[in-house]
């Protein structure tokens, strides 16, 4: 029997967007990966969430 999945991605607070992947045999949330990148449209950048614009960020 084929599996077919669905992303969906939901907006909790007005200021975070979470992705999740869900197949019709169990729900799981997507983990991220260092450096990926989903596509947003918006002029802003979401809570946790950075431009992808060529900038360099420092990290801590």
């Amino acid at each position: 029997m084929p599996t077919i999945a669905a992303l969906a991605v939901h907006r909790p607070r007005p200021d975070a967007i979470h992705v999740r992947w869900r197949n019709d045999e169990r729900g799981w949330r997507m983990e991220p990966f260092i450096g990926q990148w989903l596509i947003f449209a918006g002029f802003y950048a979401p809570r946790g969430w950075a431009f992808c614009n060529g900038r360099l960020m420092q990290i801590r």
